[in-house]
Protein backbone atom coordinates (compact mmCIF):
# COMPACT_ATOMS: atom_id res chain seq x y z
CA UNK A 1 0.00 0.00 0.00
CA UNK A 2 1.24 3.58 -0.81
CA UNK A 3 2.95 5.34 2.27
CA UNK A 4 0.81 8.26 3.36
CA UNK A 5 3.41 11.45 4.28
CA UNK A 6 3.09 15.28 4.60
CA UNK A 7 4.54 17.35 2.18
CA UNK A 8 7.90 19.20 2.43
CA UNK A 9 7.76 23.07 4.03
CA UNK A 10 8.39 25.40 0.76
CA UNK A 11 12.07 27.04 1.38
CA UNK A 12 12.18 27.43 -2.53
CA UNK A 13 12.69 30.75 -1.93
CA UNK A 14 15.22 30.76 1.13
CA UNK A 15 17.86 27.87 0.11
CA UNK A 16 19.82 29.32 2.93
CA UNK A 17 17.48 28.51 5.40
CA UNK A 18 19.75 25.54 6.83
CA UNK A 19 23.47 25.00 7.28
CA UNK A 20 24.93 24.32 4.48
CA UNK A 21 26.75 20.63 3.83
CA UNK A 22 29.92 19.31 2.00
CA UNK A 23 29.33 15.86 1.06
CA UNK A 24 32.21 13.41 -0.38
CA UNK A 25 30.82 11.31 -3.05
CA UNK A 26 32.69 8.15 -4.13
CA UNK A 27 32.43 6.02 -7.16
CA UNK A 28 30.90 9.07 -9.09
CA UNK A 29 31.94 7.44 -12.79
CA UNK A 30 28.73 5.25 -12.53
CA UNK A 31 25.39 6.36 -13.52
CA UNK A 32 23.90 6.97 -10.53
CA UNK A 33 26.58 10.49 -10.30
CA UNK A 34 24.65 12.78 -12.34
CA UNK A 35 20.86 12.35 -10.84
CA UNK A 36 21.81 11.78 -7.58
CA UNK A 37 24.77 15.44 -7.53
CA UNK A 38 21.34 17.14 -9.15
CA UNK A 39 18.91 16.08 -6.63
CA UNK A 40 21.44 17.09 -3.61
CA UNK A 41 21.44 20.67 -5.34
CA UNK A 42 17.73 20.98 -5.96
CA UNK A 43 16.85 20.23 -2.38
CA UNK A 44 15.29 23.58 -1.64
CA UNK A 45 16.39 23.91 1.40
CA UNK A 46 20.25 24.24 1.96
CA UNK A 47 23.49 24.71 -0.44
CA UNK A 48 24.96 21.84 -0.28
CA UNK A 49 28.97 21.17 -2.17
CA UNK A 50 29.40 18.08 -4.16
CA UNK A 51 32.95 16.31 -3.43
CA UNK A 52 33.28 13.43 -6.16
CA UNK A 53 36.24 10.68 -6.09
CA UNK A 54 36.75 8.01 -8.34
CA UNK A 55 40.34 6.22 -9.05
CA UNK A 56 39.74 6.31 -12.74
CA UNK A 57 40.60 9.84 -14.63
CA UNK A 58 37.47 9.05 -17.06
CA UNK A 59 35.04 9.29 -14.53
CA UNK A 60 32.29 11.70 -15.81
CA UNK A 61 31.54 12.69 -12.33
CA UNK A 62 35.08 14.20 -11.30
CA UNK A 63 33.89 16.43 -13.41
CA UNK A 64 30.57 17.54 -12.97
CA UNK A 65 31.15 17.70 -8.63
CA UNK A 66 31.73 21.33 -7.06
CA UNK A 67 34.91 19.39 -6.33
CA UNK A 68 36.82 16.69 -7.35
CA UNK A 69 39.87 14.35 -6.68
CA UNK A 70 41.75 11.20 -7.87
CA UNK A 71 41.69 8.46 -5.21
CA UNK A 72 43.87 5.59 -4.44
CA UNK A 73 41.96 2.17 -5.06
CA UNK A 74 39.77 0.63 -2.00
CA UNK A 75 43.17 -2.31 -2.29
CA UNK A 76 45.48 0.35 -1.20
CA UNK A 77 45.66 0.40 2.38
CA UNK A 78 46.18 4.65 2.34
CA UNK A 79 42.61 4.58 0.74
CA UNK A 80 41.17 5.24 4.16
CA UNK A 81 43.65 7.70 5.24
CA UNK A 82 43.32 9.90 1.83
CA UNK A 83 39.78 10.20 2.25
CA UNK A 84 39.73 11.19 5.75
CA UNK A 85 41.86 13.95 5.15
CA UNK A 86 40.09 15.32 1.91
CA UNK A 87 36.88 15.53 4.67
CA UNK A 88 39.14 17.27 6.93
CA UNK A 89 40.32 19.55 4.32
CA UNK A 90 36.59 20.39 2.44
CA UNK A 91 35.14 20.23 6.46
CA UNK A 92 32.73 17.16 5.79
CA UNK A 93 31.85 14.89 8.09
CA UNK A 94 29.26 13.12 5.38
CA UNK A 95 30.48 9.71 3.20
CA UNK A 96 27.87 8.71 0.57
CA UNK A 97 29.37 5.69 -1.11
CA UNK A 98 27.49 4.70 -4.37
CA UNK A 99 28.89 1.81 -6.03
CA UNK A 100 27.66 -2.12 -5.39
CA UNK A 101 31.43 -2.59 -4.43
CA UNK A 102 31.46 0.27 -2.41
CA UNK A 103 29.00 -0.60 -0.26
CA UNK A 104 30.49 -3.68 1.39
CA UNK A 105 34.11 -2.27 1.85
CA UNK A 106 32.79 0.84 3.58
CA UNK A 107 30.00 -0.81 5.52
CA UNK A 108 33.13 -3.31 6.86
CA UNK A 109 35.40 -0.47 8.03
CA UNK A 110 32.33 2.16 9.11
CA UNK A 111 34.39 2.18 12.83
CA UNK A 112 37.61 3.81 11.39
CA UNK A 113 34.97 6.56 9.92
CA UNK A 114 32.44 6.82 12.83
CA UNK A 115 35.13 7.33 15.26
CA UNK A 116 36.20 10.56 13.02
CA UNK A 117 32.66 11.56 13.31
CA UNK A 118 32.27 10.97 9.60
CA UNK A 119 28.31 9.57 8.82
CA UNK A 120 28.78 6.91 5.77
CA UNK A 121 25.67 6.19 4.22
CA UNK A 122 25.44 2.59 3.77
CA UNK A 123 23.37 -0.31 5.22
CA UNK A 124 24.57 -2.87 7.92
CA UNK A 125 27.10 -5.26 6.36
CA UNK A 126 25.71 -8.76 7.48
CA UNK A 127 22.53 -7.53 5.08
CA UNK A 128 24.43 -6.14 2.39
CA UNK A 129 26.18 -9.66 2.13
CA UNK A 130 23.18 -11.07 1.73
CA UNK A 131 21.30 -7.91 -0.65
CA UNK A 132 24.46 -7.76 -3.13
CA UNK A 133 24.73 -11.89 -3.62
CA UNK A 134 22.21 -13.12 -5.86
CA UNK A 135 21.90 -16.93 -5.07
CA UNK A 136 21.87 -15.72 -0.68
CA UNK A 137 19.37 -13.87 -2.08
CA UNK A 138 17.17 -15.87 -3.30
CA UNK A 139 18.24 -18.05 -0.55
CA UNK A 140 16.73 -15.56 2.20
CA UNK A 141 13.69 -15.04 -0.10
CA UNK A 142 12.77 -18.54 0.48
CA UNK A 143 13.45 -19.19 3.92
CA UNK A 144 11.51 -15.60 4.62
CA UNK A 145 8.58 -16.94 2.34
CA UNK A 146 9.05 -13.54 0.04
CA UNK A 147 7.81 -14.37 -3.71
CA UNK A 148 11.03 -15.30 -5.34
CA UNK A 149 11.80 -17.33 -8.67
CA UNK A 150 12.22 -21.01 -7.97
CA UNK A 151 16.55 -21.63 -8.68
CA UNK A 152 19.04 -23.87 -7.68
CA UNK A 153 22.51 -23.44 -7.33
CA UNK A 154 25.19 -25.46 -10.09
CA UNK A 155 28.42 -26.10 -9.43
CA UNK A 156 29.44 -27.76 -12.92
CA UNK A 157 27.52 -28.62 -16.47
CA UNK A 158 26.35 -31.88 -15.47
CA UNK A 159 24.75 -29.99 -12.34
CA UNK A 160 23.30 -27.32 -14.46
CA UNK A 161 21.69 -30.06 -16.87
CA UNK A 162 20.15 -31.79 -14.26
CA UNK A 163 18.57 -28.34 -12.50
CA UNK A 164 16.74 -26.98 -15.41
CA UNK A 165 13.76 -29.38 -16.24
CA UNK A 166 12.29 -28.53 -12.65
CA UNK A 167 12.73 -24.43 -14.28
CA UNK A 168 10.14 -25.48 -17.30
CA UNK A 169 12.94 -25.90 -19.70
CA UNK A 170 13.05 -26.81 -22.20
CA UNK A 171 9.01 -25.80 -22.63
CA UNK A 172 10.38 -22.21 -21.29
CA UNK A 173 13.59 -20.34 -20.91
CA UNK A 174 15.76 -20.46 -18.00
CA UNK A 175 17.98 -17.84 -16.68
CA UNK A 176 21.82 -18.36 -15.58
CA UNK A 177 23.17 -15.58 -13.05
CA UNK A 178 26.69 -14.90 -11.60
CA UNK A 179 26.08 -15.33 -7.46
CA UNK A 180 28.07 -11.70 -7.78
CA UNK A 181 27.14 -9.76 -10.78
CA UNK A 182 26.15 -5.86 -11.85
CA UNK A 183 24.87 -4.02 -15.07
CA UNK A 184 23.64 -7.53 -16.51
CA UNK A 185 27.12 -9.21 -15.70
CA UNK A 186 26.86 -13.09 -16.66
CA UNK A 187 23.60 -12.82 -17.33
CA UNK A 188 21.78 -15.11 -19.78
CA UNK A 189 18.30 -16.31 -20.64
CA UNK A 190 18.97 -19.48 -22.25
CA UNK A 191 16.31 -20.95 -24.88
CA UNK A 192 15.84 -24.48 -26.54
CA UNK A 193 16.74 -22.62 -30.09
CA UNK A 194 17.16 -19.38 -31.90
CA UNK A 195 17.15 -18.10 -34.82
CA UNK A 196 21.07 -17.64 -35.93
CA UNK A 197 20.97 -13.96 -38.00
CA UNK A 198 18.88 -12.40 -35.10
CA UNK A 199 20.92 -13.32 -32.33
CA UNK A 200 24.18 -13.16 -34.28
CA UNK A 201 22.82 -9.34 -34.50
CA UNK A 202 21.53 -8.63 -31.22
CA UNK A 203 22.44 -5.93 -29.63
CA UNK A 204 21.88 -6.84 -25.77
CA UNK A 205 23.42 -10.66 -26.38
CA UNK A 206 21.08 -11.27 -23.38
CA UNK A 207 19.59 -14.29 -25.05
CA UNK A 208 21.22 -17.58 -25.97
CA UNK A 209 20.59 -20.66 -27.50
CA UNK A 210 21.21 -23.76 -25.17
CA UNK A 211 23.82 -25.39 -28.40
CA UNK A 212 25.99 -22.58 -27.45
CA UNK A 213 25.81 -22.26 -23.99
CA UNK A 214 26.69 -26.08 -23.95
CA UNK A 215 29.97 -25.15 -26.11
CA UNK A 216 31.10 -22.23 -23.99
CA UNK A 217 30.85 -24.14 -20.43
CA UNK A 218 31.50 -27.54 -20.97
CA UNK A 219 34.92 -27.66 -20.43
CA UNK A 220 34.84 -24.87 -18.36
CA UNK A 221 37.46 -24.06 -15.53
CA UNK A 222 37.56 -22.67 -13.47
CA UNK A 223 33.74 -22.93 -12.48
CA UNK A 224 32.59 -19.22 -11.60
CA UNK A 225 29.81 -19.02 -8.88
CA UNK A 226 26.63 -19.21 -10.76
CA UNK A 227 23.15 -20.27 -9.96
CA UNK A 228 20.15 -20.90 -12.54
CA UNK A 229 16.46 -19.40 -11.96
CA UNK A 230 13.15 -19.63 -13.23
CA UNK A 231 12.79 -17.44 -16.29
CA UNK A 232 10.25 -14.42 -15.49
CA UNK A 233 7.97 -13.47 -18.86
CA UNK A 234 6.18 -10.48 -17.00
CA UNK A 235 6.27 -6.78 -16.41
CA UNK A 236 9.96 -5.53 -15.23
CA UNK A 237 9.45 -3.35 -12.05
CA UNK A 238 12.32 -1.55 -10.27
CA UNK A 239 11.25 0.26 -6.88
CA UNK A 240 13.09 2.76 -4.90
CA UNK A 241 13.17 2.60 -1.23
CA UNK A 242 13.93 5.12 1.56
CA UNK A 243 14.40 3.52 4.27
CA UNK A 244 16.74 3.42 7.76
CA UNK A 245 17.21 -0.06 9.50
CA UNK A 246 14.25 -1.90 7.58
CA UNK A 247 11.54 0.87 8.39
CA UNK A 248 10.18 2.37 5.38
CA UNK A 249 9.68 5.85 4.75
CA UNK A 250 8.98 6.16 0.96
CA UNK A 251 8.73 3.60 -1.87
CA UNK A 252 8.46 4.86 -5.66
CA UNK A 253 7.78 1.70 -8.11
CA UNK A 254 8.79 2.50 -11.76
CA UNK A 255 7.76 0.32 -14.64
CA UNK A 256 10.83 -0.68 -17.12
CA UNK A 257 9.74 -0.05 -20.28
CA UNK A 258 13.32 -0.61 -22.04
CA UNK A 259 16.48 -1.29 -21.07
CA UNK A 260 20.03 -1.67 -22.34
CA UNK A 261 22.90 -3.30 -20.02
CA UNK A 262 20.53 -3.35 -17.38
CA UNK A 263 20.15 0.19 -17.43
CA UNK A 264 16.73 1.52 -17.68
CA UNK A 265 16.18 4.24 -21.00
CA UNK A 266 12.25 4.51 -20.82
CA UNK A 267 10.80 4.32 -17.74
CA UNK A 268 6.87 5.22 -15.89
CA UNK A 269 6.40 5.53 -12.16
CA UNK A 270 3.35 3.30 -12.05
CA UNK A 271 0.95 3.15 -8.62
CA UNK A 272 0.78 -0.93 -8.19
CA UNK A 273 0.52 -2.27 -4.47
CA UNK A 274 1.26 -5.67 -5.12
CA UNK A 275 4.55 -5.01 -6.73
CA UNK A 276 5.24 -2.09 -4.03
CA UNK A 277 4.48 -4.91 -1.14
CA UNK A 278 6.81 -7.20 -2.19
CA UNK A 279 9.56 -4.58 -2.61
CA UNK A 280 8.87 -3.54 0.59
CA UNK A 281 9.00 -6.77 3.04
CA UNK A 282 12.29 -7.29 1.19
CA UNK A 283 13.69 -4.46 2.84
CA UNK A 284 12.21 -4.55 5.90
CA UNK A 285 13.31 -8.40 6.38
CA UNK A 286 16.92 -7.40 5.40
CA UNK A 287 16.81 -4.51 7.70
CA UNK A 288 18.32 -1.73 5.14
CA UNK A 289 19.25 1.77 5.21
CA UNK A 290 18.83 4.85 2.92
CA UNK A 291 18.31 4.40 -0.93
CA UNK A 292 17.77 0.57 -2.18
CA UNK A 293 16.26 -0.60 -5.38
CA UNK A 294 14.75 -3.57 -5.59
CA UNK A 295 14.15 -5.14 -9.31
CA UNK A 296 10.86 -7.19 -9.71
CA UNK A 297 9.19 -9.11 -12.56
CA UNK A 298 5.94 -10.30 -13.06
CA UNK A 299 5.82 -14.61 -13.67
CA UNK A 300 3.88 -16.41 -15.94
CA UNK A 301 0.67 -16.14 -13.64
CA UNK A 302 0.68 -12.33 -13.37
CA UNK A 303 2.98 -12.45 -9.61
CA UNK A 304 5.44 -10.21 -8.92
CA UNK A 305 8.42 -12.15 -7.71
CA UNK A 306 12.12 -10.62 -6.71
CA UNK A 307 14.92 -10.35 -9.61
CA UNK A 308 17.81 -8.80 -7.54
CA UNK A 309 18.08 -5.91 -4.75
CA UNK A 310 20.61 -2.67 -5.57
CA UNK A 311 21.49 -1.38 -2.05
CA UNK A 312 22.62 1.86 -3.71
CA UNK A 313 21.51 5.03 -5.87
CA UNK A 314 20.27 3.09 -8.71
CA UNK A 315 21.72 4.99 -12.15
CA UNK A 316 17.53 5.84 -12.91
CA UNK A 317 16.74 7.40 -9.47
CA UNK A 318 16.11 10.99 -11.16
CA UNK A 319 12.78 9.44 -12.59
CA UNK A 320 11.92 8.93 -8.70
CA UNK A 321 13.40 12.52 -8.13
CA UNK A 322 11.40 14.13 -11.09
CA UNK A 323 8.43 12.01 -9.65
CA UNK A 324 8.71 14.44 -6.71
CA UNK A 325 10.65 12.24 -4.08
CA UNK A 326 14.19 13.27 -3.57
CA UNK A 327 16.00 10.37 -2.26
CA UNK A 328 19.27 11.49 -1.85
CA UNK A 329 18.69 14.52 -0.37
CA UNK A 330 16.36 12.88 2.06
CA UNK A 331 18.60 9.97 2.93
CA UNK A 332 21.43 12.66 3.80
CA UNK A 333 18.94 14.15 6.28
CA UNK A 334 18.41 10.47 7.47
CA UNK A 335 22.32 10.15 8.10
CA UNK A 336 22.23 13.21 10.23
CA UNK A 337 19.73 12.96 12.46
CA UNK A 338 17.11 15.52 10.65
CA UNK A 339 13.22 14.96 10.63
CA UNK A 340 11.87 14.30 7.19
CA UNK A 341 8.46 14.96 5.60
CA UNK A 342 8.30 12.80 2.47
CA UNK A 343 5.38 13.53 -0.57
CA UNK A 344 3.95 10.72 -2.25
CA UNK A 345 5.47 10.17 -5.49
CA UNK A 346 3.28 11.69 -8.91
CA UNK A 347 2.75 8.54 -11.01
CA UNK A 348 2.46 8.73 -14.88
CA UNK A 349 5.71 10.69 -14.34
CA UNK A 350 8.45 9.26 -16.84
CA UNK A 351 12.21 9.28 -18.13
CA UNK A 352 13.82 8.77 -21.43
CA UNK A 353 17.14 8.58 -21.11
CA UNK A 354 19.59 10.23 -23.65
CA UNK A 355 23.72 10.95 -23.17
CA UNK A 356 25.27 13.61 -23.06
CA UNK A 357 28.38 14.30 -21.56
CA UNK A 358 31.39 16.52 -18.86
CA UNK A 359 34.32 18.18 -20.70
CA UNK A 360 37.45 17.54 -18.24
CA UNK A 361 39.22 19.76 -17.29
CA UNK A 362 42.71 18.46 -15.07
CA UNK A 363 43.07 21.82 -13.27
CA UNK A 364 39.90 21.30 -11.61
CA UNK A 365 41.09 18.05 -9.51
CA UNK A 366 42.45 18.82 -6.04
CA UNK A 367 45.05 17.62 -4.42
CA UNK A 368 44.42 14.36 -1.98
Amino acid sequence: MPFAAAEHADNSNNPKSMKPLSVLLTSVGNDGFPGVAAALKKNGEREICTIGVDIRPDATGLYLADKACLILPRSDPRHIEQLLRILDKEKSNILFPLSTEDQTYYSQNIDKFQKHGVRVLVSDHKALLVANNKYLLYKFARENNLPHPNFSKVADWNSLVSKISKLGYPETPFVLKMDKGTGAQGLKIVHRKLDKQSRLMDRNNLHISFEELHFLMKDLTPWPDLHVSEYLPGTEYSVDILCYRGKIHSAVVRKRLSTIYGLATWAEVVAEPDVESVAVDIVKSLGLSYVVNVQLRRSADGKPKLMEINPRIPGTLSLTVAAGVNMPYLALKLAIGEDISVPEPKPGTMILRYWSGAYPHASKLLRP
